[in-house]
C-alpha cells in the first residue's frame, strides 16, 4: 500500500508544479474578469487528467486488496489535491478560488474504477486483472526440476 500512496502523493507534487506553469498561460488567454475562471478551470482539467491516469493505473494494478487499494488511493488522491493546491500557493503560483476543485481528483478516480470495473463485467472479463506471480515461479522451478532429471 506504500507505492500507491507515495504515487499519488508524488502525482500531487507534479500536478501543483503543472498548475504553476499552465494557469498563466491560461489567464493569459482570458480577458482580466475571466483570470481566476481561467485558473481554476486549469486546476481542474490537470486534476481530472491525473484522476483518470490514477483510475487506470489502479485498475490495471489491483494488489491484493483491491478494495483497500481503492481507499488508500481515494483518500491519497484528495490529499494529493490540496499538496498541490498548497505547494502552488507558496511557491507564488495561482490560488485556488473555487475550493471544491479539490475534490476533483478523487471523483474522477472513483468514477473511473467505477466504469471500467462495470466496463469489464459487461465485456465478460475478469473485473479485476491480476497477475499471478506465484504460479509462474512455480512452473518455471518444475520446468527447470523436470530438465535437470
Amino acid at each position: 500500500m506504500r507505492v500507491p500512496l507515495a504515487s499519488t502523493l508524488l502525482g500531487g507534487a507534479l500536478l501543483g508544479v503543472l498548475w504553476r506553469v499552465v494557469a498563466p498561460l491560461a489567464a493569459g488567454l482570458s480577458d482580466r474578469a475571466e483570470t481566476a475562471a481561467a485558473g481554476d478551470g486549469s486546476f481542474f482539467l490537470l486534476a481530472a487528467l491525473a484522476g483518470l491516469i490514477t483510475a487506470i493505473l489502479l485498475h490495471r494494478r489491483p494488489g491484493s486488496s483491491p478494495a483497500g487499494r481503492f481507499l488508500v488511493v481515494f483518500a491519497a488522491s484528495a490529499v494529493a489535491s490540496a499538496l498541490a493546491v498548497g505547494l502552488s500557493m507558496v511557491t507564488g503560483g495561482p490560488r485556488l478560488v473555487a475550493w471544491g476543485g479539490l475534490a476533483v481528483w478523487p471523483l474522477v478516480v472513483a468514477a473511473g474504477v467505477l466504469v471500467l470495473t462495470a466496463q469489464s463485467l459487461v465485456s465478460g472479463g475478469d473485473p479485476l486483472p491480476t497477475v499471478d506471480r506465484t504460479s509462474t515461479v512455480v512452473t518455471e522451478k518444475v520446468d527447470q526440476a523436470s530438465k535437470d532429471a
